[in-house]
């Protein structure tokens, strides 16, 4: 019970790919994940972040 009143844990990252001779910006794309219950810990909350980081680099479906 205490976890489900504790509020939610929220990641938001921007992540910029940039050439590194010129320092263009090649890509950007935007990732957020959330936890709306906060009742798992923070480190699961930032590997499935992370995991949605690499599915975009590589083309992948999210």
């Amino acid at each position: 019970m205490v976890g489900v009143m504790a509020g939610s844990d929220n990641i938001q990252s921007t992540v910029r790919l940039k050439d590194t001779a010129t320092g263009k910006v090649l890509s950007e794309f935007k990732v957020e994940s959330k936890n709306p219950t906060a009742l798992f810990t923070s480190r699961g909350l930032i590997e499935e972040h992370a995991d949605k980081i690499v599915a975009t680099l590589r083309g992948e479906k999210r």
